[in-house]
């Protein structure tokens, strides 16, 4: 037996173009539909994030998870946009080859999330500090946000380059 479900899906998509059609232009008619706005190999569909605290938690939990795992290109897509313009993925991954991070693999904890519209906030604890993290809700996805520190390090990066930055951090102790 087959299932309805792709007809039903297709036919409410013809309900839902139709009542947001254009005003002054003509309908279409069948043999004259515009291209389908579904999903392709190109254009992956993104469903929303709820804006909660679980969602949230999800989300950060993915976040330093892959952070601490060592994947930094996988916790850089995971960044705001504002974010992933102050550095590269490619320099992002550079930057901790050159510089491992000194708790790598040190897992975080998450202490407690909190919700105020399309900012977040996620308490977490890493061996023996406990930090707080900002995320935003942007384009229907949680987003972690860098802090302060970390936006002026990348900028301070690209001001003098890669190889003089983590020279820099190599003597402040700050690589593994």
């Amino acid at each position: 037996m087959k299932h309805p479900f792709p007809l039903v899906i297709a036919l409410l998509s013809l309900l839902f173009v139709a009542a947001c059609g254009g005003g002054d232009e003509p309908p279409a008619s069948s043999a004259t539909l515009a291209p389908s706005s579904a999903p392709t190999a190109e254009t992956p569909r993104v469903t929303a994030q709820p804006r909660t605290e679980a969602a949230l938690r999800l989300v950060a939990e993915e976040e330093f998870e892959t952070y601490a795992s060592g994947d930094y290109g996988g916790a850089w897509d995971l960044w705001t946009a504002a974010g992933k313009k102050l550095i590269s993925r490619a320099d992002y991954e550079r930057l901790f080859e050159l510089c491992p991070a000194i708790v790598e693999g040190v897992p975080f904890k998450i202490e407690k999330v909190r919700v105020s519209g399309t900012a977040g906030v996620v308490r977490a604890s890493r061996s023996i500090a406990i930090l707080s993290f900002k995320f935003a809700y942007e384009h229907g996805q949680w987003r972690y946000v860098p802090d302060r520190s970390a936006v002026a390090d990348y900028q301070r990066l690209r001001k003098i380059g890669m190889q003089k930055f983590v020279a820099a951090r190599k003597a402040e102790g700050l690589c593994a």
